[in-house]
C-alpha cells in the first residue's frame, strides 16, 4: 500500500494543502483553458481541488462501505458493489488502473 498525506486537505487558491499548510499539488491549467478554471467559468480548478481535497474522506468512506457488504455478502447485489470497492480501493493505493 502507498502512504498518502492524511488529511483533512484544504484547498487555498486551486492548491491543495496538508493540515499543516505544506502543498500536496496545485491545479493548473494550459493558456487555451485558463478561461474554463474560473468560478464564473465552472470552476473547473476549484471543482478538482474540492475532489481531491475529499480524497481522505472518500477513501474512508469506501473501506467502511466495503466493511459493511463484506459482512453482507450474498444478499441482493453485494457482489459487484463489493468489487467496485476493492477495485476503487485498489486503484487508488496505487494498484489496479
Amino acid at each position: 500500500m502507498s502512504n498518502h498525506t492524511t488529511g483533512p486537505w484544504t484547498e487555498n487558491a486551486c492548491e491543495v494543502q496538508a493540515p499543516d499548510g505544506s502543498p500536496i499539488c496545485e491545479m493548473l491549467a494550459r493558456p487555451e483553458d485558463r478561461d474554463k478554471w474560473t468560478s464564473a467559468n465552472g470552476g473547473v480548478a476549484d471543482a478538482n481541488s474540492r475532489l481531491i481535497c475529499a480524497a481522505p474522506d472518500l477513501m474512508a468512506a469506501c473501506k467502511f462501505a466495503l466493511e459493511y457488504l463484506e459482512a453482507n455478502e450474498g444478499e441482493y447485489g453485494t457482489e459487484a458493489r463489493i468489487v467496485a470497492c476493492r477495485e476503487a480501493i485498489a486503484k487508488a493505493q496505487g494498484g489496479v488502473k
